[in-house]
């Protein structure tokens, strides 16, 4: 794949941590998904449960749905899958917000019982590149707190 085009395909960086730092998206990296026990130790790794994502050069990807995007700050990458963390004010419940949020393109995926001003969403598509574009308009029609994409690390064995 041509590094323009998967450039053009996510947003140039992506709001990661409380302090909102932002992330650049790599020119040299991206991501594809596989099942978390088929990948082998000599892969560099990101894992989420049983699916993981093993990082790949851009140039190595033939099309784009295969591909997620790796961003990094300080040499530091992580693969961005799409879901995003949310924390409205505290007097407002994030199930209050659930039509507002499927029509933006996203669904509650988890509250914490102890958080319902909190959840994790995730696109309604599974398009991680939808969910990252998505943002700034998320943040102008919802005004939460805090929002931040997902960022997985890299795995490392003990």
């Amino acid at each position: 794949m041509e590094i323009e085009k998967y450039s053009q395909h996510f947003p140039a960086s992506i709001p990661v941590g409380s302090d909102a730092d932002h992330y650049r998206l790599s020119t040299r990296h991206c991501a594809t998904a596989v099942d978390a026990l088929a990948i082998r130790d000599e892969e560099i790794a990101f894992i989420d449960g049983n699916l993981g994502y093993v990082l790949a050069t851009i140039e190595s990807i033939d099309d784009l749905t295969q591909a997620y995007p790796v961003y990094e700050k300080d040499a530091d990458p992580g693969v961005a899958t799409g879901n995003l963390s949310i924390r409205l004010p505290s007097s407002v419940k994030v199930q209050s917000i659930e039509n507002t949020l499927s029509d933006l393109g996203y669904r509650i995926t988890r509250i914490p019982g102890y958080a319902p001003h909190s959840a994790w969403l995730a696109p309604d598509n599974g398009d991680a590149a939808a969910s990252l574009n998505g943002i700034g308009l998320l943040l102008e029609q919802i005004q939460p707190d805090h929002l931040e994409a997902q960022l997985l690390r890299i795995r490392s064995n003990r």
